[in-house]
């Protein structure tokens, strides 16, 4: 029996790569109008359903969070220029 679970969960980190990119430019450039604050919002509702369907990985005794280095590196790289 094959295991899709590998598939799916490739599917779902795939998804969540392609939104935290997303996030990471709206929040570089800063969201200039009401619509990109509105599209920011919802690309992050987005990622953040796709981020609980995924399993949680365990190192140790830390929980490793999905996806928040990129952001963390945008948000950095946007107050800086600010």
């Amino acid at each position: 029996m094959t295991d899709y679970t590998k598939f799916y969960e490739g599917d779902l980190r795939a998804a969540r790569n392609v939104l935290n990119e997303r996030i990471a430019e709206l929040i570089a450039n800063g969201p200039e109008t009401a619509h990109d604050e509105m599209k920011l919002q919802k690309f992050i509702e987005r990622r953040d359903a796709i981020v609980k369907l995924m399993p949680s990985r365990v190192n140790g005794s830390k929980r490793v969070k999905w996806g928040t280095p990129l952001l963390d590196a945008a948000k950095r790289k946007a107050e800086g220029e600010s």
